[in-house]
């Protein structure tokens, strides 16, 4: 929420508060608690008996990553931690096409 109510230029685009002040205003907003461990780092969290939110750091901090189990299953979902076709395609077969339009 704290990064929600910025007034940084960088992080302004991020979060509208007309989306997410009349779910809070509301009742319906729950906020995770952050617990550190071992260097700083933080530790999954008990959203709630089938949640558990996992942090990452990269290109945003502490990204939540929500861990679901389900019926003796669990799926992660990751966002754009795992690379997508599309960045494959950038990042591994445009420079080699690159390279034989330059020959």
């Amino acid at each position: 929420m704290e990064m929600g109510n910025t007034t940084e230029r960088k992080r302004e685009g991020k979060f509208f508060k007309r989306k997410y002040l009349p779910i809070k205003k509301s009742g319906q907003l729950k906020f995770v608690e952050v617990n550190e461990g071992k260097g700083g780092n933080p530790v999954p969290t008990k959203f709630n008996e089938n949640i558990v939110i996992r942090f990452v750091s990269g290109h945003t901090e502490r990204m939540m990553l929500p861990q679901v189990s389900y019926k003796g299953r669990t799926i992660v979902f990751m966002a754009d931690l795992l690379p997508s076709a599309a960045i494959f395609l950038f990042l591994i077969l445009w420079p080699m096409i690159c390279s034989r339009l330059l020959r």
